[in-house]
């Protein structure tokens, strides 16, 4: 009976001490902010201390992440990236795929397309379709002169834009879209925006970059499946101080079942240098929202109407933005989160953030991103723009490079459990448990 007390008594201590240890480790700044946090695991990313690319997007697949590891390579100063699926519970890796069709193409990874197990992304005119569930190629090809890296889809379908025309290299004149399987990869031509043609570059002897497809957002309505297209046109330099072609950023909408145009050629912006949509859209309760220069703007999908437009110091390129129930969030290159109303684009609140950063998560009502400034890990309360973490990585004492960088991915809690966040700092994975 006392050896049971004192076995009850010593297991007690040893738990208490365990929950005492965990709540020392969390540190918090004057702000009341985390800046340090137990992590739940880590996972080694780099097998001779040099620093992965990291994949840019979240993909998840039955409680497994997607991430990216790296390996010295003869002839690759940067090594050789390849894929790596990791157990999301403990890290311990599942598979991992290198099956690229060239030794030194972009080993980046910033747009994707996954339909269940199925992933698909495109690298320059090379194109790549995954089974996440094996780690296997379904297919790989390069069939294509040009392709964009935003690839959109619905169900088993994707589409990306490109050209199979060899004169597109120098001229572009027929960028277009194209449908593809995922299954397969079988791809066949679809639609070819109406390009006004009214501006055409030939300083250096021949035509070239008119005009070019960003996108095609793919929805049903009525049985019809809805293309939504982003494109822009070149147009004639500004000012004599300013020598420089311009580009002008239109929407369209076609119907590919009926193979007839909605509307056409909506201006998104006047003409000016590096004028374009960044990233990809969003649409939601009929309405579409993107990222042109540096605004957000918002869109009636089915009219082309504008409802509203907000402009801010800087652009969108690298950060985006996301929608939270009725909000639109957006990290803004000029350092600064906004909340948007996403009926109107009233701003609600804005705060402090690092400016350029990962694509944004959201779990249950919580943000989280990495930001490219500071190398932080970020989680912001959807709701109030509160900041509840700004988390170092805890490899910079290995590394000076080693703070997190490019990847962020979320996924939901299991059994009852909160979410799992897991970020990289080009040498190890990390795994944090959610805030919710």
């Amino acid at each position: 009976m006392i050896i049971g007390r004192i076995n009850f008594l010593l297991i007690f201590l040893f738990l208490f001490t365990l929950s005492c240890k965990k709540e020392e480790d969390i540190i918090k700044n004057s702000d009341g902010v985390i800046v340090r946090q137990p992590y739940l695991w880590a996972s080694s990313l780099s097998k001779e201390n040099i620093l992965s690319y990291n994949i840019r997007v979240n993909v998840i697949n039955n409680n497994q992440v997607l991430t990216m590891e790296v390996e010295k390579k003869e002839g690759k100063p940067f090594g050789n990236n390849y894929l790596l699926m990791k157990n999301i519970e403990g890290g311990k890796n599942v598979w991992k795929w290198d099956d690229r069709l060239t030794d030194f193409e972009s080993e980046d990874i910033s747009f994707v397309y996954q339909n269940n197990q199925y992933l698909t992304f495109t690298n320059g005119p090379r194109n790549y379709g995954i089974d996440l569930s094996t780690g296997q190629t379904l297919w790989k090809k390069e069939d294509m002169d040009q392709y964009s890296l935003n690839v959109l889809g619905i169900g088993e379908i994707y589409y990306v834009s490109g050209n199979t025309k060899q004169e597109a290299v120098v001229s572009r004149l027929n960028d277009g879209i194209f449908e593809g399987n995922i299954h397969n990869g079988k791809q066949i031509f679809v639609v070819t925006p109406n390009y006004s043609k009214t501006y055409i570059n030939e300083s250096s002897g021949y035509k070239y970059a008119i005009g070019g497809s960003n996108w095609a957002m793919p929805f049903i309505m009525n049985l019809d499946t809805l293309l939504l297209i982003s494109y822009q046109e070149l147009r004639p330099p500004g000012p004599p101080y300013l020598q420089t072609d311009q580009a002008q950023p239109f929407i369209c909408l076609y119907n590919k079942s009926q193979r007839k145009w909605i509307y056409e050629n909506v201006e998104l912006a006047q003409p000016a240098v590096s004028q374009g949509v960044d990233g990809l859209p969003i649409r939601a309760d009929g309405l579409v929202y993107m990222a042109v220069n540096r605004m957000i703007t918002c869109h009636e999908v089915l009219t082309g109407k504008q409802v509203w437009t907000q402009t801010f110091d800087a652009n969108f390129l690298f950060s985006g933005f996301i929608k939270v129930g009725n909000k639109i969030l957006a990290n803004n290159e000029g350092t600064y989160l906004y909340a948007l109303d996403a009926q109107t684009g009233k701003r609600l609140w804005q705060v402090k953030s690092p400016g350029t950063c990962t694509k944004m998560q959201e779990l249950n009502g919580v943000v989280y991103f990495v930001g490219g400034g500071d190398g932080l890990l970020y989680a912001v309360d959807a709701d109030s723009g509160k900041v509840y973490w700004k988390i170092a990585s805890p490899d910079k004492s290995k590394n000076s490079g080693a703070f997190f960088y490019n990847m962020c991915s979320v996924a939901p809690g299991v059994n009852g459990k909160k979410g799992r966040v897991v970020v990289s700092s080009g040498l190890n994975a990390f795994c944090y448990e959610a805030v919710r």
